[in-house]
């Protein structure tokens, strides 16, 4: 069983500040950020918000091939 504490959107926004409330609802609304949805209510698991933002990164481009 999982006991990891879930987090609502002001506790997201507190430990990503470069997430904005503003934005994390058209993430919701869009349904592009894990979500647990209890009732009306909408958690984030931190393990799970951790891995999304890791496979949102862009590697940069090598411009070196020679």
């Amino acid at each position: 069983m999982n006991t990891e504490q879930l987090w609502d959107i002001h506790q997201l926004v507190e430990n990503y500040p470069a997430l904005k409330h503003h934005g994390v609802r058209w993430l919701i609304r869009n349904r592009r950020i894990p979500m647990v949805k209890i009732g009306k209510r909408i958690y984030f698991q931190p393990s799970a918000i951790f891995n999304w933002i890791e496979s949102q990164k862009i590697e940069p481009i090598d411009i070196d091939k020679s």
